[in-house]
């Protein structure tokens, strides 16, 4: 789903009871000088996406999974090895529970047995 900035809300995942998502895109970038000493070519290789997706209620995912489906933000190629690294619950006498769930997608990485 594209995103549009004239609506207010989290738009880009579609579990419930979100309240905010995070993202960053990583990469990976190699150099090599030229033989005068300056720069003589350069590429950016190994994208990561990290993502974090903060809620409340409860949620069925846990760190190590490697599917979140609803939480990883629409944006982000899920081809690839998506690998949850953090799951965070909290509970509250006044509230309602919480959770916290982060996240890298390694697009070019191909999934191995364990």
């Amino acid at each position: 789903m594209p995103i549009t900035f004239n609506k207010i809300g989290v738009q880009s995942v579609t579990g419930q009871f979100i309240e905010s998502v995070e993202s960053t895109k990583n990469l990976e970038s190699k150099m090599i000088m030229s033989t005068e000493g300056g720069f003589g070519a350069a590429c950016a290789i190994d994208p990561t996406y990290e993502f974090t997706v903060k809620g409340r209620g409860t949620t069925s995912v846990d760190a190590g999974d490697t599917s979140a489906a609803g939480y990883i933000p629409d944006y982000i190629s899920t081809s690839g090895v998506t690998i949850i690294t953090s799951v965070k619950s909290s509970e509250k006498n006044d509230d309602y529970n919480e959770f916290e769930i982060s996240g890298v997608v390694y697009p070019s990485a191909a999934a191995t047995a364990q």
